[in-house]
């Protein structure tokens, strides 16, 4: 059956609910022949074992999780289709064999593997990959040469690759919930990425930098912002440095999307705050500590923004959230 191009299939393979010879089937069967197309086989004296979370879209595909160690492989007979996939190896390591060579691949590092051939792979410990499922025909012509770069598969180190991976990351949280027409978008990013990754063309190479380059560095800001909302020193230069990018560019990329560093701190720290004033176990905190919490120098400026943004006063949404958890 043919998913049709908004659909998003999502769903967990793990042993550990069932008995040890079921669990084994199941990794075998569900994730190997089905989701890899690869035969799993454990190592003398281990059993197989994962737990995954698996997403499948029309030209796209992700799983992530925990995996024991293993031998797995493709014989010809598995060759089914034309898909390229990523392998981040976040720890353990592996050894491929594929195109008449062996490659060693190292915790942090990324390998490229072809679906469409036979290979091996050998994992001598638990080990926890994420895997990108790519479509061959739409990502090549992006690139400058598949074919070689599959003999030598090891992505070196780069923003792109490291940017693909937080974008990765984010996707498979934000994926189910997502509008089809955000799930797209986001595919089309995780495309540019994994392009500029491996090398793309000149003319691809600057589309991507424009388009999923782009979103994956405001998306990498935004979450270094979340993450240090309470610093009531922040700044854009601070953010910028530690992103790799500069005051200018960054600004940019707020503009893009209609807004400013600034206005997008403001709005993240308001959230913090009005759910902090929500929640029950904070009901015994100070407003005023509430507020230095978020990151707010100034009480005065905090209660003015607040009441702006949400028609009410901070003490306001406090008596509500106390009234309804009576």
């Amino acid at each position: 059956m043919t998913q049709s191009q908004d659909e998003l299939t999502s769903f967990r393979v793990s042993t550990f609910a069932f008995p040890e010879r079921d669990a084994s089937e199941l990794l075998r069967v569900g994730m190997g022949r089905v989701l890899m197309r690869v035969l799993m086989e454990p190592l003398v004296g281990g059993r197989l074992q994962a737990d995954n979370m698996c997403y499948a879209a029309a030209n796209f595909g992700m799983t992530g999780g925990m995996l024991s160690a293993m031998h797995t492989f493709r014989p010809p007979s598995l060759i089914a289709d034309n898909d390229l996939v990523l392998v981040f190896m976040r720890d353990g390591e592996g050894l491929l064999n594929q195109h008449a060579a062996q490659t060693d691949v190292r915790e942090g590092q990324a390998v490229l593997t072809d679906n469409a051939a036979a290979a091996s792979f050998t994992f001598h410990k638990q080990f926890s990959p994420i895997c990108l499922r790519f479509n061959r025909s739409i990502l090549e012509p992006h690139l400058h040469n598949l074919d070689d770069f599959l003999r030598a598969p090891v992505l070196g180190d780069s923003p792109a690759l490291r940017l693909l991976e937080s974008y990765a990351l984010e996707f498979s949280e934000t994926a189910a919930s997502a509008t089809p027409e955000t799930r797209q978008t986001a595919i089309k990013h995780l495309y540019d990425l994994v392009a500029l990754a491996i090398g793309a063309r000149c003319d691809s190479a600057e589309m991507a930098a424009n388009r999923g380059l782009r979103a994956a560095r405001l998306h990498s800001v935004k979450k270094d912002i979340v993450r240090s909302l309470h610093d009531p020193h922040l700044s854009p230069n601070t953010i910028a440095a530690r992103n790799g990018i500069s005051p200018r560019y960054m600004r940019m990329l707020f503009e893009r999307e209609g807004t400013s560093f600034s206005e997008f701190v403001l709005l993240k720290r308001l959230q913090l705050s009005h759910y902090m004033l929500s929640q029950m176990q904070y009901f015994d905190r100070p407003i005023s500590s509430i507020a230095f919490d978020c990151g707010f120098g100034d009480l005065s400026h905090f209660n003015q923004a607040f009441r702006r943004h949400y028609g009410q006063t901070p003490s306001e949404v406090r008596a509500s959230a106390h009234s309804m958890e009576r």
